[in-house]
């Protein structure tokens, strides 16, 4: 008998290895990996994956996790997708002389889509504090104020070979030419 993936994935999804295997495996990894990392247990390997055990079968007990894992990582995936996007064009547009001087700005969008995902996910399952009245309010002058500082740091950089002595009376460097 064929299988193609999505039936593949469609029973996988129905014995719930999206809604528990992987989230525990993620659970337990990440805590396994603190707690070595941190050396809390002095090393004790036993101890440290009973707890991380613990910690990933506790995490599951309810569907806060599997809700809550259902809705930011397919979110991340389209973020993801169009952090790529940006990159993309970026690379297509900016030359490769300026390219360091985007990257904060690239790190700023990557912060962006970070703060939408993680926002739209809680908004999703009702967990976020700013909904309703406040963002609908204040939301498009809080992004219009991030834009605007941004726009300002932007052409506030220096370039490559623009001189940075800018002072009372020196215009720029312009004064100082004469």
């Amino acid at each position: 008998m064929a299988y193609d993936i999505a039936t593949l994935l469609n029973q996988w999804q129905q014995i719930g290895v999206f809604d528990y295997v992987l989230p525990f495996l993620l659970i337990f990894s990440v805590v396994y990996g603190i707690i070595t990392a941190s050396k809390i247990m002095s090393g004790n390997r036993g101890v440290n994956i009973i707890i991380s055990l613990s910690v990933a079968l506790l995490s599951l007990r309810f569907d806060f996790v599997p809700l809550f894992f259902s809705q930011i990582f397919p979110r991340f995936g389209v973020g993801m997708a169009v952090f790529i996007v940006v990159m993309i064009f970026a690379a297509l547009w900016i030359p490769n002389e300026y390219m360091k001087h985007f990257n904060w700005i690239f790190v700023s969008i990557g912060g962006i889509i970070a703060a939408v995902v993680i926002y739209k996910s809680f908004d999703w399952l009702g967990w976020s504090g700013i909904s309703g009245g406040f963002w609908d309010q204040w939301g498009s002058l809080i992004l219009l104020g991030v834009l605007v500082i941004t726009v300002i740091v932007v052409i506030a950089q220096p370039w490559k070979g623009q001189s940075t002595n800018v002072g009372p009376g020196s215009f720029g460097g312009i004064a100082s030419r004469q």
